[in-house]
This record gives C-alpha cells, sequence and structure tokens, in this order.
C-alpha cells in the first residue's frame, strides 16, 4: 500500500498545474489588487505562473467597495490543480473585479525622511494591509515652494501594450501638503485671466488649443493595472506643462523609455523631475516675466522635465531633458547632447527632438547633467537596495 501510495504522490506532483494570470485578459479595468508572498504582484510575461498551491490575495479598497462575486473587500485564492479556487470553489481570475477601481494612499514617510539634499520631504504612494504598506510610487515634492522635484519609480520591462485597454483616468486627486484649488488654476479661464494680468489682454499664450495641462511626473502608462494608473493621479505628482509639449516630445520621451524597458526585458528605474522657472518674453517689451500658475510664486512652470533612465547593464546612466516652451526658437542645451548615440544603440525615433514647437529635446549623461544642472558631481537620488550609479 505504501508503494502505490509514494507512486502516486510522485506522478501527482509531476502532473500538478500551475495557474496563471493572462495579461490583459484577467486584469480588466476594475480588477482587484493582486498581492503575492512577495508584495504586489509583478507580472514577469503576458502569462504569469502561479505554483500549485500558491496564494494570491485580492483586495479592492476604497469606500464599500468589494469583489463582486464573492462579496468581500479581500479575498484569497489558492491555486489547485491548474485553477484558482476559495473555499475549495473554482474561481476564473478575470471574474474576480471589484465594484469599482481599487482606491491608492498617499502617506508622508515622516518628517524626518528628507529628500533632494533637504529640498523636500518623500511621500509614498501605495496600498497598505496588516501594516506593510505596497508602494507604487515616491514623490519627492517641496512643500514650501509647492513644487515637485522628481518622483521615483520602475517601469516593468517584461510586458508591452498589455496594460488595461479600457479607460484608466480619473479626476486629480488632492495631495497632503499641496496647497490652494489646483483644480480651478488649471481651468483655461483662470490661466487666460492671469495671463493677461502679467502680459496684457492682448495676451497670445493662452488660447483653445494653447494651454498649460496637469503634466504628470511618473506617466500613467508606466503601469499595468489601472490601480497602479489611478495612483498616479495625486497633484504631488503633477506640474504645469504646455499641452503641446506634453502631447509632443515629451511624449515621445515617454514612450521612447517603455521601449528601452521592453528591449531589456527586465526593469528600468527611473526618476523624472522638474528644473528651473519657465520665463515668456513680453512681445511688446521684449522683458522676460516668470511664470507661476499661483499667487506669491506658487506652483511653479517648470523651464525643464527631464528623466533619469538606469538599468544594471547601462554603460551610463542616461537622461532625457525637455524643454517646456514651444513659443521660443531657441535649442539651448546645458551638458554635451549625447541623443544620436542614445537613440542608435536604442533604436529608438528621435528625429522630433529638435523640433522646438513641441519641445526641444536633448540627452546626457546623468553625470554630466547633474554637474551642469545642479553644480555638484554626486545625485541625491534615494536608489532602492541593489541599484548604484555608474562610473
Amino acid at each position: 500500500m505504501w508503494k502505490f501510495l509514494s507512486i502516486f504522490l510522485v506522478f501527482s506532483g509531476v502532473y500538478a498545474n500551475d495557474c496563471t494570470i493572462r495579461l490583459p485578459e484577467d486584469v480588466q479595468q476594475k480588477t482587484p489588487i493582486i498581492l503575492t508572498n512577495t508584495g504586489l504582484f509583478r507580472p514577469t510575461s503576458t502569462n504569469t505562473t502561479i505554483e500549485e498551491n500558491g496564494k494570491i490575495t485580492l483586495l479592492c479598497t476604497g469606500r464599500n467597495n468589494k469583489v463582486l462575486a464573492l462579496n468581500q473587500n479581500m479575498v484569497t485564492l489558492v491555486c489547485r490543480n491548474g485553477n484558482f479556487r476559495y473555499m475549495g470553489r473554482k474561481h476564473a481570475l478575470q471574474d474576480m473585479k471589484c465594484d469599482s477601481v481599487p482606491t491608492s494612499q498617499l502617506w508622508q514617510r515622516g518628517t524626518t525622511r528628507i529628500c533632494a539634499a533637504g529640498k523636500g520631504v518623500f511621500y509614498e504612494v501605495g496600498f497598505s494591509l496588516g501594516g506593510n504598506r505596497h508602494i507604487i510610487l515616491k514623490i519627492c515634492f517641496n512643500q514650501d515652494k509647492q513644487r515637485t522635484i522628481y518622483s521615483r519609480n520602475l517601469i516593468n520591462g517584461f510586458v508591452r501594450n498589455d496594460r488595461a485597454k479600457t479607460e484608466c483616468r480619473p479626476s486629480f486627486f488632492k495631495s497632503e501638503g499641496v496647497e490652494g484649488n489646483l483644480n480651478d488654476l488649471y481651468k483655461k479661464s483662470t490661466q487666460q485671466t492671469r495671463f493677461k494680468a502679467l502680459f496684457g489682454a492682448n495676451q497670445n499664450f493662452i488660447g483653445e488649443t494653447s494651454f498649460l495641462a496637469r503634466g504628470h511626473i511618473a506617466p500613467v502608462a508606466d503601469f499595468i493595472f489601472c490601480y497602479e494608473q489611478y495612483a498616479t493621479f495625486y497633484y504631488a505628482n503633477a506640474a504645469p506643462e504646455w499641452q503641446v509639449v506634453n502631447a509632443g516630445n515629451w511624449k515621445r520621451v515617454e514612450n521612447a523609455v517603455r521601449k528601452i524597458a521592453f528591449s531589456q526585458r527586465s526593469d528600468l528605474l527611473v526618476f523624472t523631475g522638474t528644473l528651473g522657472v519657465l520665463e515668456l518674453r513680453n512681445p511688446l517689451t521684449s522683458l522676460k516675466t516668470s511664470i507661476y500658475l499661483g499667487e506669491n510664486q506658487k506652483i511653479a512652470v517648470p523651464k525643464w522635465f527631464y528623466k533619469v533612465v538606469m538599468h544594471p547593464r547601462f554603460a551610463i546612466d542616461i537622461v532625457f531633458i525637455t524643454l517646456n516652451n514651444p513659443f521660443d526658437d531657441e535649442k539651448e542645451e546645458f551638458c554635451n547632447n549625447i541623443c544620436s548615440q542614445i537613440c542608435n544603440e536604442h533604436k529608438l525615433e528621435c528625429s522630433e527632438f529638435t523640433d522646438t514647437n513641441k519641445g526641444y529635446t536633448f540627452c546626457c549623461e546623468l553625470k554630466d547633467f547633474w554637474a551642469n544642472a545642479m553644480g555638484v558631481g554626486t545625485p541625491y537620488y534615494e536608489l532602492p537596495v541593489g541599484w548604484s550609479y555608474k562610473n
């Protein structure tokens, strides 16, 4: 008898079936937050396996939000013989939908957790369960100047174009430490009033198609699941950006970086930030005026948006820099432009980068960028465990 039992156990182990999480079929818009024994679920391909007897926890955060099929806000599924099961019953993951897209939280990491060499404080955006925080992105924010210094996130290089296809764009959320009615400041009518005060009644900067948009720092499309994409819609993760730049060369930069991630088939570490204050020239006087959305020099319109891209296999750390000014033909650069090298190496389409109407864009090595933009030799970013700067 024991002999037959041993043979049965061997064969049952051989033929045990793993479970599969398929992208995008199993993770449509209202999919729950998926947690594994290592934290937030990060796909390793369009079909990621969960081992036999492995568990995943599904969580629907937000007021009265539940997994509709089971009427609970949190359930744990066990993989048995190729199927996810709850209380012994088989359930298809694509049927495990929340009533609404799960909502994230924004936490300040305490007054002692400063960033950017003391210029900002850290915020974390993610989900909490059982006293554990599961972080999607980190934000370094200057509360005095009401300005995002940078956001940090990973881009999953294992999957591409497998994000939820439905619309995952809520209204922006008010953020702790961010002051004022920013919804009003981003209205075209408010911006027209503001620019008329700065440049006169005949100002031609703000119009029907020319306006300052809520420019994401860490972008929506860097993330796969709707609950991750929703987590980018905090005002602490936004800065005023001309819409033509946002939809022009800055979008090309974001797409290029995601293409690089996919080509590496592994995660990229990305820091996205803002620099300087945009100055616009008054066409009547030729004098330049610094641009802020708010009064008392609050909510600066950045002169530059930039994106630092790091990967262990890269010879150098890369920076893409875009000028947030579609009104000036100047092709200003402040470090050695290596776009041709970067674009050739990673097979990127960069021919539009020199178009000043869409946001003039150039590329630098991080050390060169840092020495010229910040005036110091060592970057101040907080690197995750296992990451380091190139020599």
